[in-house]
């Protein structure tokens, strides 16, 4: 099979690059090891910044809106009312939408094929195609054997969007992003929860991330933490749940990555490109550990980089100066304690919390260096970060 692209990875991220580049004339093939498009069902919480990329959210992926997010610590508690409401989107009714979209547009998608590698790069110096191996991941009883395989080639580029775990990134030499394993509980909303209200904890002495409580609707609510090294991740949220007096219905799992500022998600086959994007790029704020804007960002700059004839390192530019701000702000925040927080937590005054309700958590690179004029009691939080635990 010849394409002008392959995107290898039915994720949000590579059905919008499918998509966009499709919609330009270019042969697209989509490749995703799923038997279909289905994803499991997982609560994501994003800012209105989504409505950039995709346009108009649609009732068919909102689920709720958030108008007021809550932050506390050990000894401090605030609110932050937003300008713009954070829509809570469900991650599986995505996908569905920009499958269906992507379709529309011309790709092609081929269900049930798993990336094998690449075959032997040409030179540089020779023109050519770049050729790769996928092979059939179906059970028998769906027709297929297992093992079938096929050769497929991509004459202008290759995009790998196939998540924390990539083999197009091990294959390509790039290598795999870091990433957390994340786990939250499907669960009635606490009787008086304002269900416009999303709430984060600070327990530096249980984990170095938070808590988190996030509304789905009036009446439910996911609440969850990120997996550690050394933590038991069920047991410490099970705890939590018991002190909210909340019983879990179901549960969401998940794997996400998480940006470091030395990844560089791009490298070349031959003479043809390959580029990483969302997840299998860690194109993940390390702050708060989301990646849902910011990963179909990197998705929109890869198509760019395609039809334009610009690199991707380019393209990236201001999304990745963002990611960069989140891992140095993540920095910093691990060198607080308890005390710490509690002193963060005080220094968010009315200004502040003006401040941060007006911009959003995926645009603060521009904006970012008002806040200590603000407030300057962040200063003093600042120093403590640089001086360690405190």
């Amino acid at each position: 099979m010849k394409f002008d692209i392959v995107i290898i990875g039915g994720s949000t991220a590579g059905l919008l690059a499918g998509r966009m580049l499709a919609e330009q004339g270019r042969r697209v093939g989509v490749f995703e090891r799923r038997p279909n498009h289905r994803t499991e069902r997982r609560t994501l919480i994003v800012t209105h910044a989504l409505r950039e990329v995709l346009g108009e959210i649609s009732e068919e992926i909102a689920l709720h809106h958030i108008e007021t997010m809550g932050v506390a610590s050990k000894r401090g508690e605030t609110t932050i009312r937003l300008k713009h409401p954070d829509p809570i989107v469900e991650r599986a009714a995505m996908t569905e939408l920009l499958t269906r979209q992507t379709v529309e547009a011309g790709a092609e998608m081929f269900y049930g094929w798993r990336f094998k590698g690449f075959d032997k790069a040409p030179s540089e110096s020779q023109a050519g195609p770049v050729k790769m191996c996928f092979e059939c991941s179906k059970k028998r009883s769906q027709g297929k054997n297992s093992g079938t395989s096929v050769k497929v080639s991509a004459a202008e580029a290759v995009i790998g969007a196939d998540g924390v775990l990539s083999d197009v990134a091990v294959a390509s030499g790039i290598g795999r992003p870091p990433s957390v394993p994340l786990i939250q509980a499907e669960c009635p909303l606490p009787a008086g929860w304002d269900p416009s209200n999303c709430k984060v904890w600070f327990r530096v002495d249980e984990t170095k991330y938070f808590y988190w409580l996030i509304p789905e609707s009036d009446q439910n609510c996911v609440v969850g933490l990120i997996g550690e090294k050394g933590i038991r991740v069920r047991q410490l949220l099970d705890r939590f749940l018991g002190q909210l007096g909340l019983e879990p219905q179901a549960w969401q799992a998940s794997h996400v990555a998480m940006h470091h500022p030395r990844l560089k998600p791009w490298t070349r086959i031959g003479n043809v490109p390959v580029y990483l994007a969302g997840d299998a790029a860690g194109q993940g704020k390390v702050t708060t550990v989301g990646g849902t804007v910011t990963g179909l960002q990197g998705a929109q700059a890869a198509a760019r980089a395609i039809l334009q004839g610009t690199s991707y390192r380019q393209e990236l530019g201001a999304m990745k100066r963002e990611l960069d701000l989140h891992w140095w702000i993540r920095w910093a925040l691990e060198r607080l304690d308890n005390q710490g927080y509690d002193e963060l937590v005080r220094a968010v005054s009315r200004g502040v919390r003006e401040f941060l309700g007006k911009y959003n958590r995926d645009t603060m690179m521009p904006v970012f260096w008002k806040l200590p004029f603000l407030e300057p009691r962040l200063i003093r939080v600042g120093m403590q970060c640089l001086a360690g635990k405190g």
